[in-house]
């Protein structure tokens, strides 16, 4: 089966070639107004299992939710922010068989790419120290040589 045909969006807009829809807002990361886009009521949480298996929160994020630092801002598309986090769960799908629009495969491709990076990134290569995450999950810091990692 040719790629091109493996992912395609619900808009019938071939994904492969489909403008970029995410933007990641760095801006709102360096300032931390991540944090309040979680509890906006305009937050989606994607979450994913760790065989990668994808779910969509089917409402958004409740208005007033505290965000949760193992949450990671995926970023902004239209009017909405979205997020991520690894957890079980009960409905799952593999990114290849999800039938998802291209703004939906933007971002459970983003969350699937960060978080396992972010399986793997747990101490810095320099000291060993813990990494721990900055800016949303797209930055880490080293708690003991306060050098910066990014996936």
């Amino acid at each position: 089966m040719i790629l091109d045909q493996f992912f395609k969006g619900q808009s019938g807009v071939n994904s492969w070639y489909a403008p970029a829809l995410l933007d990641h807002a760095q801006d709102a990361r360096a300032n931390g107004e991540y944090e309040d886009f979680f509890a906006s009521g305009k937050a989606r949480l994607i979450k994913v299992d760790d065989k990668n298996l994808i779910e969509f929160s089917s409402h958004k994020v409740a208005a007033g939710t505290s965000y949760s630092s193992d949450c990671i801002f995926i970023g902004k598309i239209k009017d909405e922010y979205w997020f991520a986090k690894r957890d079980e769960i009960k409905t799952g799908v593999a990114l290849r068989d999800a039938e998802l629009s291209d703004a939906e495969l933007q971002a459970a491709t983003s969350a699937i790419a960060i978080l396992n990076w972010w399986d793997r990134a747990k101490y810095c290569p320099e000291c060993t120290g813990e990494i721990k995450p900055r800016h949303g999950g797209f930055e880490g810091e080293c708690e003991a040589c306060n050098k910066l990692h990014f996936p």
